[in-house]
Formats: C-alpha cells, sequence, structure tokens
C-alpha cells in the first residue's frame, strides 16, 4: 500500500500523537478506576465489618443478659427448694410436737384451790411402731414416733384427804379440750414428803400422751 502525504509529513505525526494520548489515558484512567473500586470495596468491607462486629457484640450481650437470667432463675429455684424443705420441716415439727403452752395453761387453770403446783416436767422420748403393710400382708413397717410425758406435781397440807380434789383435777384434765383428745392414759400417785420442816400431801399426776407419727 502506498502512502500519499499532502500533508507534507503532518498527518502521520497526528495520528501517533493520538494514540500516544489515548494510550497516557488509558494508562492514567484504568488504574485510577481500578483505584476507586479497590477503595469503595475497603470502604464498604469497613462498613460492613463494623455493622458485623456491633451486631456480634449485641447478641454477645443478649447471650450474657440470658445466661445471667438463667443463672438467676436457677438460684431462684434452689432457694424456693430450701424453703420448701424448711416449711416442710417445720410442718413435720409442728405436727411431732404438740404446743405445750395450751396444756400448761389448762393444768394452771385446773388446779385445785386448796393447793399448789409444785412441779412441771415434760419429756419427750422416741418410739418405734411396727404397723402391718396391708390387711392382705403379714409384713410389717417400722414407724418412727415420738412419745410426750407430762408430770404434774401439787402439795396440800399434811393430814388433809385431797383425793377428791385430785380426782376432780383429773377429769378437768382429761376433759380439756388442749389434753383430752391427747390422752393415752393418767396416773396418780400420792406421797408424803417435808418442806420447810413440815410435812405435805403431795400428788404426781403423770399425763401419757398418744403417739406422734
Amino acid at each position: 500500500m502506498i502512502n500519499i502525504d499532502l500533508l507534507k509529513g503532518r498527518g502521520l505525526a497526528t495520528k501517533n500523537i493520538a494514540h500516544s494520548i489515548t494510550a497516557l489515558i488509558v494508562a492514567v484512567v484504568v488504574p485510577a478506576v481500578m483505584a476507586i473500586v479497590m477503595i469503595s470495596f475497603i470502604i464498604h468491607f469497613k462498613i460492613t465489618a463494623t455493622i458485623q462486629k456491633k451486631r456480634i457484640a449485641n447478641f454477645e450481650t443478649r447471650i450474657k443478659q440470658s445466661a445471667d437470667i438463667l443463672q438467676f432463675r436457677r438460684n431462684f429455684e434452689n432457694e424456693a427448694k430450701t424453703i420448701k424443705k424448711c416449711l416442710s420441716d417445720v410442718s413435720v415439727s409442728i405436727n411431732k410436737y404438740m404446743q405445750w403452752s395450751h396444756v400448761i395453761e389448762s393444768v394452771v387453770n385446773n388446779i385445785p384451790d386448796s393447793m399448789i403446783l409444785t412441779k412441771l416436767e415434760a419429756q419427750q422420748k422416741p418410739l418405734k411402731i411396727k404397723k402391718t403393710a396391708d390387711d392382705n400382708s403379714k409384713k410389717t413397717t417400722t414407724t418412727n414416733a415420738t412419745v410426750r410425758t407430762l408430770t404434774i406435781t401439787i402439795n396440800g397440807n399434811w393430814g388433809i384427804n385431797y383425793d377428791k380434789e385430785v380426782q376432780e383435777f383429773k377429769n378437768k384434765l382429761s376433759s380439756s379440750p388442749a389434753i383430752g383428745p391427747y390422752l393415752s392414759k393418767i396416773k396418780v400417785s400420792r406421797k408424803s414428803q417435808e418442806s420447810e420442816n413440815k410435812e405435805t400431801t403431795r400428788y404426781e399426776i403423770d399425763c401419757t400422751f398418744k403417739p406422734l407419727i
């Protein structure tokens, strides 16, 4: 192919300059665009990473709060179990140990006017009771129980017979709502003793209560 340069060499030079400018633009613009894309990607990555870190922190906070709530619940349940056990123990104690205050009040209120109370002693002893398992079986089971006794000592003047007063006192104790329903037996004994160089008549009333299981 034959090139005819009507511009006397200036046309070819112009074409070379255009190619050079294009190459320069490509060399500058492409890296710049790539740099912008990379920067945008990095910024997007940093923003995404920040958001994810915040979400992770929120999740960790929620997990910790949930763990604290769970631990609180466990502690509460343990305390509730302890309280229930204490209440159960108190209930058992109330069933096993009769309130002596009502018994003492009944004793004091019914003592004969002509006699004085000199001693009041309460005792509790353990007892094992054997029970049959059921009607159709000969097997027996052993149950722990408590037997309570109350010894009342009252004195009167020597030479006076207080048997009638003591018998009335015994009957009043047997019919007392605080004592009667729980009594198993009452035993009365009469003795004499010296008090302040004077002989007196002494009565001991032993009250045995029904076993508490």
